[in-house]
């Protein structure tokens, strides 16, 4: 019975894993007016792991952008595979590709601006 709760505690646990995957010097491009979810300076201290959090606890983020310099954390409701992803030059930013089993949750790509 205790090694029957265990194993079902593992396997609760493995389905909540959800994989970020980081790109270093990287900007996103959206291809939807409205994808932006939320834009957000982050206070002293933070880092790209408070972003992840974010985007991770925030239902529509499928992508994120941290800017390392000033700790401001975008969110977008698109993929990242669905918009582009370029070069930050001389910024320092980071893309965050949070792959999740639902799909995009970006119900704007249709909509017109």
């Amino acid at each position: 019975m205790y090694v029957a709760f265990l194993i079902s505690l593992l396997i609760s646990t493995i389905n909540g894993i959800i994989i970020s995957q980081i790109r270093r010097s990287s900007l996103f491009i959206t291809n939807s007016s409205c994808a932006l979810v939320l834009n957000v300076t982050l206070p002293v201290g933070s880092s790209i792991q408070t972003c992840i959090w974010k985007c991770d606890h925030e239902d529509q983020c499928q992508t994120g952008v941290y800017y390392h310099d000033n700790r401001t954390c975008l969110l977008f409701s698109e993929d990242c595979q669905s918009g582009k992803i370029t070069s930050s030059g001389n910024v320092q930013t980071s893309v965050i590709c949070h792959r999740r089993n639902q799909g995009s949750n970006n119900q704007c790509s249709s909509q017109r601006k």
